[in-house]
Protein backbone atom coordinates (compact mmCIF):
# COMPACT_ATOMS: atom_id res chain seq x y z
CA UNK A 1 0.00 0.00 0.00
CA UNK A 2 2.83 2.48 1.24
CA UNK A 3 5.01 1.56 -1.86
CA UNK A 4 1.80 2.47 -4.25
CA UNK A 5 1.72 5.50 -2.95
CA UNK A 6 5.57 6.15 -3.44
CA UNK A 7 5.58 4.80 -7.22
CA UNK A 8 2.44 6.76 -7.79
CA UNK A 9 4.50 10.22 -6.48
CA UNK A 10 7.27 9.42 -8.38
CA UNK A 11 5.42 8.74 -11.45
CA UNK A 12 3.53 12.33 -11.44
CA UNK A 13 5.34 15.62 -12.34
CA UNK A 14 3.92 17.93 -9.79
CA UNK A 15 4.89 15.73 -7.07
CA UNK A 16 9.05 16.08 -8.51
CA UNK A 17 8.31 19.76 -9.22
CA UNK A 18 7.36 20.70 -6.25
CA UNK A 19 10.29 18.47 -4.94
CA UNK A 20 12.75 20.60 -6.27
CA UNK A 21 11.29 23.50 -5.62
CA UNK A 22 11.66 22.22 -1.96
CA UNK A 23 15.18 21.29 -2.43
CA UNK A 24 15.93 24.63 -4.43
CA UNK A 25 14.75 26.46 -1.43
CA UNK A 26 16.87 24.29 1.14
CA UNK A 27 20.07 25.39 -0.73
CA UNK A 28 19.29 28.96 -1.22
CA UNK A 29 18.22 29.35 2.52
CA UNK A 30 21.62 27.34 3.71
CA UNK A 31 24.15 29.49 1.40
CA UNK A 32 22.23 32.67 3.28
CA UNK A 33 23.04 31.19 6.21
CA UNK A 34 26.34 30.43 5.36
CA UNK A 35 27.20 34.01 4.13
CA UNK A 36 25.95 36.00 7.04
CA UNK A 37 27.51 33.57 9.31
CA UNK A 38 31.11 34.16 7.88
CA UNK A 39 30.95 37.87 6.89
CA UNK A 40 28.22 38.66 9.71
CA UNK A 41 31.10 39.08 12.29
CA UNK A 42 33.27 40.72 10.14
CA UNK A 43 31.32 43.91 9.08
CA UNK A 44 29.68 44.80 12.38
CA UNK A 45 31.83 47.71 12.95
CA UNK A 46 31.42 49.08 9.25
CA UNK A 47 28.44 50.36 9.64
CA UNK A 48 29.82 52.51 12.41
CA UNK A 49 33.21 53.12 11.16
CA UNK A 50 31.24 54.83 7.81
CA UNK A 51 29.12 57.10 9.87
CA UNK A 52 31.87 58.51 11.76
CA UNK A 53 33.90 59.23 8.59
CA UNK A 54 31.25 61.00 7.17
CA UNK A 55 29.98 63.04 10.56
CA UNK A 56 33.70 64.32 10.16
CA UNK A 57 33.14 65.48 6.44
CA UNK A 58 31.29 68.82 6.24
CA UNK A 59 28.26 68.98 3.50
CA UNK A 60 28.51 71.90 1.23
CA UNK A 61 31.83 72.59 1.86
CA UNK A 62 35.02 73.39 0.11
Amino acid sequence: MKTDRIATFIRQEDGNTSLDWVVLSAGVIGLGVLVMSTFGTSTDGLGDDISSKMAGIGAGTN
